[in-house]
């Protein structure tokens, strides 16, 4: 993983998404889309990282219990920022967090969601 923090800091326009991207799989984020230009942004995103890594991205909710699951590898968690007025991602390795691409200050809120990267299988 190389660090990469987004370069919009413009609340629910950021780009901490992209940033985690660019961060986990180590390219510029300048080639990652904006994938919520798209009506389905999750569609959109799924074909991006199937066409570009040959990953199939999975969403699944943080369980109650988040010691009962913990993904192995690195993986992005999403939840509320910390003003509450958008979502915020950052990169998790083996269910901890271990950057938030937001400079200078922790960012996210509370872990809600996460989102794994298994390999597509031809």
């Amino acid at each position: 993983m190389k660090a990469v923090y987004q370069t919009d800091l413009s609340g629910d326009k950021g780009n901490c998404f992209q940033a985690c991207l660019a961060s986990i799989f180590e390219i510029e984020i300048e080639s990652i889309p904006d994938f919520r230009e798209s009506n389905d942004h999750m569609l959109t995103f799924a074909q991006w990282c199937r066409d570009t890594f040959g990953l199939q991205p999975l969403d699944y909710p943080i369980p109650k219990n988040s010691d009962s699951w913990r993904p192995i590898g690195y993986h992005i968690i999403l939840g509320p920022d910390i003003t509450g007025r958008c979502t915020h991602a950052v990169v998790g390795l083996n269910g901890n967090i271990v950057f938030d691409p937001f400079p200078g200050v922790s960012a996210l809120k509370q872990p809600e969601r996460i989102i794994v990267f298994v390999k597509v299988l031809k």
